[in-house]
């Protein structure tokens, strides 16, 4: 099935074509998808998943892509964004999966949540909260494995984290080593980490890529 406009995401492994080689999003899904699709794949070989939360959802297209790879009973999606939630809609009604799409400012989700959740994913919104690391926390609070993508700056190796981040009014950036410095002192196990770069006509500042799946102990 070919659907035609603007997608953020290439829904091809589901057998939907929204492929547009001139979006830049769908150029960085080809860098970050198999290390995404490798943490999805430790899961299913550890444990049966029957609720999932997405953070910084979009068009869903990795809530989807999860229910088809670990039959996902029910699913929950939020971002406070609603200029994808038309094609996340489409996608729903042509696939059929059980997914409820959220609109709230992620902070607020969290803030007030008080359902359990096998999985959840957090893919590219962390860096454009303030409080990375204090998401990360509520999460553990009540979610059995969390996946985490995000961008970091590809210069920086050593310690380094500010708010907002530069050039904007909003958000953070912090490294690599800053972020696994505060996952580990959670109660969990990092199940799976890598790192790649998206292309190089990306800033420094944004090219880098990390991945983390990381299984709570509670």
């Amino acid at each position: 099935m070919k659907l035609n406009g603007t997608w953020y995401h290439n829904f091809e492994k589901l057998g939907i074509n929204t492929k547009n080689d001139s979006i830049g999003y769908q150029k960085n899904q080809k860098v970050k998808e198999p290390e995404i699709t490798k943490m999805l794949d430790i899961v299913k070989g550890e444990d049966k998943i029957v609720n999932l939360l997405e953070l910084f959802t979009s068009d869903g297209y990795y809530t989807f892509l999860t229910n088809k790879i670990l039959n996902v009973e029910k699913s929950t999606c939020v971002d406070y964004a609603e200029k994808y939630q038309p094609q996340f809609n489409q996608i729903k009604e042509i696939l059929g999966y059980d997914v409820n799409f959220i609109k709230s400012d992620v902070n607020a989700f969290l803030g007030k949540n008080k359902d359990r959740y096998d999985i959840t994913l957090c893919f590219g919104g962390l860096y454009h909260t303030d409080n990375p690391f204090e998401v990360i926390k509520k999460i553990n609070g009540f979610s059995k494995y969390t996946l985490i993508q995000t961008i970091v700056p590809s210069d920086i190796k050593g310690d380094y984290f500010v708010t907002p981040a530069p050039n904007w009014k909003h958000g953070s950036r912090f490294s690599v080593k800053t972020l696994r410095s505060e996952i580990e002192k959670l109660d969990c196990e990092i199940l799976y980490e890598n790192y790649n770069e998206l292309d190089k006509s990306i800033p420094t500042l944004n090219r880098g890529s990390v991945y983390f799946l990381i299984k709570y102990k509670k």
